[in-house]
């Protein structure tokens, strides 16, 4: 279910920006293919998010938001997507990744405010999860 909102609202989202062609299908492709960052945790075998939540909404926020997050998504973090946005001065159709994982961050980031900040579920401290300095900074990429 969460790809499946993600690619709802990256559609959106694609309308909204008065996207077509080649940088609609880079948006659109960015927008979820950016969840390949939580194959470490599955690789790891402590991920909370099991196949099966792909269908049930109500089981995926239950695993997802009930602690921390295990591992680095590394192309969830500030710093890539400002990598990605300075890049894309040099090579245009990198601009249209940023956007995707731009709009794919803002919908995560409502979801992890809403369910752990105002609902109170697995830690408001979030948002730390998000920078890869801090990774840098602890010298792992996984989160106890």
């Amino acid at each position: 279910m969460h790809t499946f909102i993600h690619l709802f609202i990256g559609i959106i989202a694609m309308i909204a920006l008065r996207l077509e062609g080649w940088p609609a299908v880079i948006f659109i492709l960015a927008s979820v293919a950016i969840d390949l960052d939580h194959l470490i945790e599955l690789y790891h075998g402590f991920s909370n998010v099991k196949a099966h939540n792909v269908w049930d909404l109500g089981s995926f926020k239950k695993s997802n938001y009930s602690g921390t997050q295990k591992s680095l998504h590394f192309f969830h973090t500030f710093e890539v997507i400002i990598a990605l946005f300075i890049a894309a001065i040099f090579y245009l159709p990198l601009l249209y990744v940023a956007y995707g994982f731009s709009i794919h961050l803002l919908t995560d980031g409502w979801g992890n405010f809403w369910n752990r900040n105002l609902k109170k579920k697995g830690g408001s401290e979030w948002v730390k999860y998000w920078f890869l300095a801090y990774y840098i900074k602890k010298g792992s990429v996984f989160n106890k």
